[in-house]
């Protein structure tokens, strides 16, 4: 899987039910989070920055720590 994310930028994986459920748990807040956000504004009137949540590691340890 590592040779084809450095040579493709890309690699899919499966995820066991247990293990995507997790991963809804962890980001579920953050995505209503951005969903509020992004009912701020029109589709027309967002900018691609807006379209995004960044998630700093020092603030969410525990997100990074699971997907790495």
């Amino acid at each position: 899987m590592l040779n084809t994310l450095n040579l493709d930028g890309i690699a899919g994986l499966w995820l066991s039910a247990e293990q995507l459920g997790r991963v809804r748990e962890l980001l579920s807040p953050h995505y209503r989070t951005l969903e509020a956000r992004l009912a701020q504004k029109a589709p027309d009137q967002r900018h691609f920055d807006e379209t995004r949540l960044w998630l700093d590691k020092d603030v969410f340890p525990e997100v990074y720590t699971y997907f790495n």
